[in-house]
C-alpha cells in the first residue's frame, strides 16, 4: 500500500510539474487568446430581460480576440474611435435592434452592419449618421418591439434595420421568450447538492470558465479539439426546430411574422421604413457541416430542410407586405469563394461576415435613405420659405 501511494504521489508529481512546464512553453511559444470571463456588461432589467449597464467601457475575448466594448447613456453600445461620418446634429440617424448577433462582442462596434452601411453611404454622398445599436444576447422578436417602441419614442429615425435569426428568432405568437431568463438562471442556481445539474452550474462550468480566462495550454487543446469536432459535425450544438420538416405547418412562421408586423407597425406610426435582415445560421451557409452533423447525429436528412426558414419566412413577409432581406445564397457564394464569415470559436457573424452583408444590404439602405434626405431637404427649404 505504501509503495502504491508512493507510485501515485511520484505520478501526479509528473502530471503537475508537465502540465506547469507545458504551460509555460505555450505561453513563449504558442500564446493563446484568453477569454474574458463574465464580462459585467449585463444586468437583468425588471421584466427579466437581459439589457446591457449604461455608460461602460471595457474589453471582450469572447475566442476572436480582444474588442472594445462602450455603451453610452442608455445602454446602447457605441464606438471605441470617432467615425467620420458620426455627428451631433446628423442628416440621417440608423435604428439597429437584434440580439447576440448586432451585439457582436466578437467584433468592434464599427464593424457592425449599420455603421459599416452608416460608413459607406456617407463615403458616397457625405451624409452624416447616427447610428443606435439597441442590441442584447437573449432577446427575441418579441423583445426587439419592446425595445425598438421604446427608442422611437426618443427620437427620430430614418431606417430601422432589425436582426432576425433563422436558429433561435423563429418564435409563437404568444411567445415572450427572454422573460424567464432570469428565473432560468435562478433555478441553476438553486438545483440540488450532488446532482448532476448541480456539478455542471457549480463546479463544471465555473471551472472551465476559469480555465479559459488563465490558461494558455486549455484554451490550445480546446481550439484544436473544437476545430476538429466542427471539421467532424460533432459540434455545434442542436439543429434549431425551424429546419425540421414537420415544422412546415407550426405557428412559428406565424408568430414571426405577426411580432415583425407589430415591430413594422410601430416603425410605420414615425414614418420610418425598417428591414428585416434574415442571418442564417452557420450550417446553412458552410452547408457541408451540416451533412457532417447529420451523419454523427444519426438523423435522416429527410426530416430536415436548412432552407425551410427562409422559405416560409420569405412566403409570409410577401403575403403581408413585410420589408425583409434575405442574404442565404450571397453567404454562400463568399463561403465557397473561401471567405471566413463566422468566428472560428465564437461562431457569430465574423468582421468579414457583417461586411458581407452590409454589401448586400447597401443597394436598398442607399435607395431608402437619401429618398428620407431629400425628404428632409425639402422639408428644410419649405420651412425657410415660410
Amino acid at each position: 500500500m505504501k509503495k502504491l501511494m508512493q507510485n501515485l504521489s511520484i505520478f501526479l508529481a509528473v502530471i503537475v510539474i508537465s502540465t506547469i512546464v507545458a504551460e509555460g512553453l505555450i505561453r513563449v511559444i504558442a500564446p493563446q487568446q484568453l477569454l474574458t470571463p463574465e464580462p459585467g456588461i449585463w444586468k437583468y432589467d425588471d421584466a427579466g430581460f437581459l439589457v446591457h449597464l449604461a455608460s461602460i467601457n471595457t474589453m471582450i475575448n469572447h475566442g476572436e480576440g480582444t474588442h472594445h466594448f462602450i455603451t453610452d447613456e442608455k445602454g446602447y453600445r457605441i464606438n471605441h474611435t470617432a467615425t467620420e461620418y458620426s455627428s451631433t446634429s446628423p442628416d440621417l440617424a440608423i435604428l439597429g435592434v437584434g440580439d447576440s448577433f448586432l451585439e457582436a462582442v466578437s467584433v468592434e462596434n464599427e464593424e457592425t452592419l449599420p455603421e459599416l452601411i452608416a460608413r459607406e453611404i456617407h463615403a458616397k454622398h457625405g451624409t452624416t449618421f447616427y447610428v443606435a445599436n439597441n442590441s442584447c444576447s437573449g432577446w427575441s422578436p418579441y423583445y426587439y418591439y419592446i425595445q425598438a417602441r421604446n427608442a422611437l419614442e426618443e427620437r427620430r429615425y430614418d431606417l430601422g434595420i432589425v436582426l432576425l435569426y433563422t436558429g433561435n428568432d423563429i418564435i409563437s405568437p404568444t411567445d415572450t421568450s427572454g422573460v424567464p431568463e432570469r428565473e432560468r438562471h435562478r433555478q441553476k442556481k438553486r438545483a440540488k447538492f450532488g446532482t448532476k445539474s448541480w456539478f455542471i452550474v457549480n463546479i463544471l462550468k465555473p471551472g472551465k470558465t476559469w480555465m479559459e480566462s488563465h490558461s494558455h495550454l486549455f484554451n490550445l487543446g480546446k481550439r484544436a479539439l473544437f476545430m476538429i469536432l466542427i471539421r467532424e459535425g460533432k459540434t455545434l450544438g442542436d439543429i434549431p426546430f425551424s429546419f425540421y420538416l414537420e415544422n412546415s405547418d407550426s405557428d412559428i412562421w406565424e408568430g414571426t411574422t405577426f411580432w415583425c408586423k407589430k415591430l413594422s407597425a410601430e416603425f410605420a406610426k414615425y414614418d420610418t421604413p425598417v428591414c428585416f435582415i434574415i442571418i442564417p445560421n452557420v450550417w446553412q451557409a458552410e452547408e457541408e457541416l451540416f451533412d457532417n452533423y447529420l451523419k454523427f447525429a444519426n438523423i435522416d436528412p429527410a426530416a430536415v430542410d436548412i432552407d425551410l426558414p427562409n422559405r416560409k419566412l420569405a412566403e409570409h413577409f410577401d403575403r403581408d407586405s413585410v420589408w425583409y432581406c434575405d442574404p442565404l445564397e450571397y453567404m454562400r457564394e463568399c463561403y465557397d469563394q473561401g471567405e471566413q464569415l463566422f468566428g472560428s470559436i465564437d461562431r457569430h457573424l465574423s468582421a468579414q461576415g457583417h461586411q458581407r452583408l452590409a454589401e448586400y444590404f447597401l443597394p436598398e439602405s442607399e435607395r431608402v435613405l437619401l429618398q428620407k434626405f431629400e425628404e428632409k431637404r425639402q422639408e428644410a427649404g419649405e420651412s425657410e420659405v415660410k
